[in-house]
């Protein structure tokens, strides 16, 4: 019975300038990586194909433990469906601390759970308004703002009655 083992290298994450001449590494240009062998640790240097063909003359390169060539890939833009989903929700619970409601009421706990979750409201403190009501008050993160939001016990709300009411609310 022959046993294998496995190993994991560690392969040091590509640099945005090339090792030799400093300059940028330009999205969808070819580029060159050699991963040296430096004691116990690797190194990893990217060249530009300019400089490559230059240090392919020279001796370092050979001295590398594997070299591949590779495109610099394109920038990823990074969606921010977050920031919008959040934007919503602060909208939604303004929206919905004004209510009578009992469904809005319940919204508007969970969303203020949710935005304090995502630290775009912060909880300062929970007292009794001139009603007799119990609300929490929280700060909103951005505005410098306060909002306060009837305390309703978690216990009493439907809980997926209220998510796809807050999910159709947000998809809108």
């Amino acid at each position: 019975m022959s046993m294998k083992k496995y190993f994991n290298i560690d392969i040091p994450k590509r640099h945005s300038q090339c090792s030799h001449a400093q300059e940028e590494l330009i999205p969808g240009n070819d580029m060159y990586s050699a991963i040296f062998e430096e004691g116990q640790a690797l190194s990893r240097e990217d060249y530009c194909s300019q400089c490559w063909t230059q240090l392919q003359k020279e001796a370092k390169v050979h001295e590398a433990v594997t070299f591949w060539k590779s495109v610099v890939p394109e920038k990823k833009e990074v969606k921010e469906i977050y920031l919008d989903r959040d934007d919503k929700a602060l909208a939604l619970l303004n929206q919905f601390i004004q209510s009578e409601n009992v469904d809005e009421m319940h919204q508007a706990m969970i969303l203020a759970l949710y935005l304090s979750r995502r630290r775009k409201l912060y909880r300062r403190k929970e007292e009794t308004n001139d009603e007799g009501e119990n609300v929490i008050i929280y700060e909103v993160a951005q505005a410098q703002e306060f909002v306060s939001v009837k305390k309703v016990d978690p216990q009493t709300i439907d809980i997926p009655k209220i998510q796809k009411m807050i999910a159709a609310n947000l998809k809108d």
